[in-house]
């Protein structure tokens, strides 16, 4: 009877770890699908994706709403052409999961080109069978 109990819980345990490598392999996925729709500024999907009180939180300390973000990438304020990442990871916590990455970022703000290496913080939530962008905030590297 004990071994029943020792073998399933160790099933259950395998199970979980590799339903949270796929749920972090998931969010890998959809942070990396999100910078191709803002460089082909598919603002549908981008939208879909970003919850609605999420924050934005740039490097040069600017803090942007949703609408902000979106009225930006519309109106071509913000236009991002070239997105390289280095490394990134995911660790994820129930319904919540936090994405670490760095890379560099290439575009044109208000006109003028920018060229920025960034560490960032993504973090996700899980609600209505569906994981939303609900904040990131970046930081300058050299």
């Amino acid at each position: 009877m004990k071994l029943v109990f020792v073998l399933s819980f160790v099933l259950i345990a395998v199970a979980l770890s590799a339903q949270k490598e796929v749920q972090e392999k998931y969010l890998l996925d959809l942070s990396a699908k999100k910078f191709n729709w803002m460089i082909e500024k598919q603002l549908d999907s981008l939208s879909i994706y970003l919850d609605e009180r999420v924050l934005y939180i740039h490097s040069n300390g600017l803090i942007q709403n949703k609408e902000d973000m979106l009225k930006d990438f519309s109106n071509g304020n913000l236009t991002l052409s070239v997105v390289e990442i280095e490394e990134a990871k995911v660790r994820a916590f129930g319904s919540t999961a936090v994405l670490t990455g760095k890379g560099s970022f290439s575009g044109i703000i208000n006109a003028l080109s920018f060229q920025v290496k960034l560490l960032y913080n993504e973090v996700y939530v899980y609600d209505n069978y569906k994981w939303k962008l609900v904040s990131r905030h970046a930081n300058k590297v050299q």
